[in-house]
């Protein structure tokens, strides 16, 4: 079974099919978009450095075979963000846990893409995340 993860998706609005000409602009834009996202990521991760671990998993996941240009801004799902027992903790670190406070990294990211103004060219998906091992 897949490693629990958080993550949120930047993929553009149109289908690429009915904008060729443009395909390549969309993918950029894309790519930008989802390049300042990651940044402000790790900014945002950067009081709560502890181990590193959880800084050092954030990263960008292109999904291929998609009719839209798409990519996950991801955070954990790595072997290094998997506690002693074997459980990611990246989705535990987003949400928060009865001892815990929630980070809400990507979270507030997708908010500040929004504030930006970045999701007029975008769409931003926060997906559901599965905190069970």
């Amino acid at each position: 079974m897949p490693s629990p993860n958080v993550k949120f998706n930047v993929q553009t609005k149109r289908f690429r099919k009915n904008l060729d000409r443009f395909g390549e602009a969309l993918e950029d834009i894309t790519d930008n978009v989802a390049e300042l996202a990651l940044e402000k990521a790790r900014e945002l991760e950067e009081p709560h450095i502890d181990t590193q671990n959880l800084y050092n998993s954030l990263r960008l996941e292109k999904r291929d075979g998609t009719k839209l240009s798409s990519i996950n801004v991801v955070m954990g799902g790595l072997a290094t963000t998997k506690n002693s027992k074997g459980v990611d903790y990246a989705a535990y670190h987003e949400v928060g846990t009865s001892v815990s406070s929630p980070a809400h990294i990507l979270t507030q990211t997708a908010e500040w893409v929004r504030q930006e103004g970045l999701d007029e060219a975008v769409q931003l998906s926060l997906s559901k995340v599965n905190i069970r091992p």
